[in-house]
């Protein structure tokens, strides 16, 4: 698994109070800061099931080395910014953009490097190489109303739930999103 680290969080949340409120049938403000945990927590809940960013966001994935293509996890991938690795004296160095390619026509996307170059040489430690990216679908606008769903079902699982809930996603949740998950193989 690669190592990663939310650089730059969500500017947003992929629902609003205002759609929870209508979701669980909810006319006055007296839950508003709880729902407002739940948004947060549903919206987690939903990211690690799917193993997706849903609201952009900057992320920095943590490599040991150069591989021959370094996946991106969480996607859906907007633009790498940087791709950074210690040499072999330790110091921090920023690959030229033209000795690599990215491969963003698949989810996830991968980085490969140019045919005509090699890998540098880099320091052996962990997270020598560190490539920063955005990430996730854009803002709630963008994100398709079935992962916007599952998060209220979530939400309104949780609310009715408050004590016992498993941590188990619920099924119909988990139906409306699938063909949107990432499995690792």
């Amino acid at each position: 698994m690669v190592a990663r680290k939310v650089i730059i969080k969500a500017a947003s949340e992929p629902v609003t109070i205002e759609e929870v409120k209508i979701h669980l049938r909810i006319d006055d403000v007296a839950e508003d800061a709880y729902l407002t945990r739940l948004i947060k927590s549903g919206t987690e809940h939903i990211e690690g099931y799917l193993q997706r960013s849903i609201i952009t966001k900057t992320v920095e994935a943590y490599f040991s080395g150069f591989q021959h293509c370094m996946e991106l996890p969480l996607p859906n991938l907007q633009v790498v910014n940087s791709v950074k690795y210690y040499d072999c004296d330790g110091n921090l160095q920023t690959l030229d953009p033209s000795d690599y390619i990215v491969n963003d026509l698949e989810t996830p996307s991968y980085i490969y490097k140019d045919s005509s170059v090699c890998w540098p040489s880099t320091k052996q430690v962990h997270n020598a190489v560190i490539i920063n990216y955005v990430c996730g679908y854009g803002d709630a606008t963008d994100v398709p109303q079935r992962v916007k769903q599952a998060i209220l079902l979530v939400i309104g699982y949780l609310f009715n739930n408050r004590e016992d809930h498993a941590g188990k996603v619920p099924t119909q949740a988990e139906n409306l999103i699938d063909r949107d998950r990432i499995f690792k193989l």
